[in-house]
């Protein structure tokens, strides 16, 4: 996908479609890895308390109603990933380091 960029006063930005194309595919970069991580688990309950997170929060999280999780969060989740992920692959996909924006 190449994204489009602008410079204003010598700084540039992104477009805000762009933007939004760039955020959708990161979430579902990272739905993805959560439900094979969650997938892995006898349950989604027994995946959240290997995270140490709640029931309700991973759902929304696999269902794409919450935003990206935080670092601290994506370390929980990469801790009880079984190998699936890394902490670096998660804060990549989330859009906290590059292949994005590092």
């Amino acid at each position: 996908m190449k994204i489009k960029t602008k410079e204003i006063d010598g700084e540039r930005y992104i477009c805000i479609n762009d933007l939004e194309k760039l955020f959708e595919i990161t979430s579902k970069s990272f739905i993805s890895i959560l439900s094979q991580i969650s997938l892995s688990y006898y349950s989604q309950n027994e995946f959240a308390r290997a995270c140490n997170l709640d029931a309700g929060y991973i759902s929304k999280l696999l269902s794409g109603k919450r935003e990206r999780p935080v670092p601290d969060t994506l370390r929980q989740i990469a801790k009880a990933s079984k190998g699936i992920t890394t902490y670096k692959e998660l804060m990549q996909v989330c859009g906290y380091l590059d292949g994005i924006n590092e």
